[in-house]
């Protein structure tokens, strides 16, 4: 998956016109060829920041989306909202591979509440990247088969192999907690442990959109009418 995190901190006045902006953007954006997903956090701790989480199949249908009507009216639209520039940050995506998402209908979620979401920061030691990558593959195939998981997407930056970002979502905090206990997160956890360059920091968000979430039969739909 060809990914962009984008880091946005808007003016609190115009927190309420910002989320009625980018919720359109979002609506029209995964309907885009190439979208994978197009996911609006925001900060637990500041209700002023938020991530949007793009990601497509390749470069060429990313790039593509920076053309849309809709992202150029969003642009102009919240341009003297935001408090600094925004800032686009970008991965490679390297699981789900080739941005296939898990076969069979997914959890659901009731419409309104967000997404239980945690974005950990993974800096690796050089020599243990590929020990990393093979390692996290396991876990993430086990996690995206839990009850109430939504995204165990695995990213590696595109300027520092050595950094990774692991974004979780879970239908809520219920859920997220039982994945710490499950055999293949400890497993990982402890194999993992001296691969660390520096300790994981993990940081929360609410999963704004998608709203709710569709099953991959309902997904695949949507894919062959593109």
């Amino acid at each position: 998956m060809y990914v962009t995190i984008v880091h946005i901190q808007v003016r609190p006045d115009h927190v309420v016109d910002f989320l009625g902006a980018i919720r359109t953007n979002h609506e029209l954006s995964i309907l885009e060829p190439g979208n994978v997903r197009f996911d609006i956090l925001e900060s637990v701790d500041d209700p002023a920041r938020f991530i949007t989480y793009m990601a497509y199949r390749d470069e060429l249908t990313a790039k593509a989306h920076t053309s849309t009507p809709h992202l150029l009216a969003f642009r102009e639209q919240v341009a003297d909202w935001m408090v600094v520039p925004r800032e686009n940050v970008r991965f490679n995506g390297l699981y789900p591979a080739d941005g296939h998402l898990p076969v069979g209908p997914g959890p659901r979620r009731v419409k309104g509440e967000p997404m239980y979401v945690t974005m950990v920061y993974v800096h690796v030691k050089p020599e243990h990247v590929r020990d990393f990558i093979d390692g996290i593959r396991v876990n993430h195939e086990g996690s995206v088969r839990e009850p109430g998981n939504l995204r165990f997407d695995i990213l590696q930056s595109a300027d520092d192999p050595t950094r990774f970002v692991a974004y979780e979502a879970y239908v809520d905090e219920a859920a997220a907690k039982a994945h710490k206990e499950t055999p293949h997160y400890l497993a990982w956890r402890d194999a993992a442990a001296d691969w660390m360059a520096e300790p994981r920091q993990g940081v929360r968000y609410d999963g704004l959109f998608p709203e709710t979430e569709t099953s991959a039969d309902d997904a695949s739909a949507g894919d062959s009418a593109d």
